[in-house]
């Protein structure tokens, strides 16, 4: 019995190490894309290939207005600015 916990708490772990290195993996791809993107004067990847902007678009500079308490500009950047704390 001990033996059948010890394989599941191992398993466990090397489970857990692969999620971090993958996630880490996923995040320095995302991040390279994006620096890539910047270089080329590109911000935002949606509203360069449609001309639309994206949900998150003006998001940035909304929290920023709103961390500076000036909710009228952060409004006017991003109408949904709170929504983020909303929901985590």
């Amino acid at each position: 019995m001990k033996e059948h916990y010890k394989h599941n708490v191992n398993q466990q772990k090397t489970y857990t190490s692969f999620i971090s290195k993958d996630w880490i993996s996923f995040l320095l791809i995302i991040i390279v894309f994006y620096c890539i993107l910047h270089m080329l004067g590109i911000g935002c990847p949606i509203k360069f290939v449609t001309g639309i902007p994206c949900a998150g678009c003006g998001m940035s500079r909304a929290l920023y207005c709103a961390l500076k308490l000036d909710f009228h500009k952060a409004f006017h950047y991003h109408p949904l600015f709170p929504l983020p704390f909303v929901v985590v």
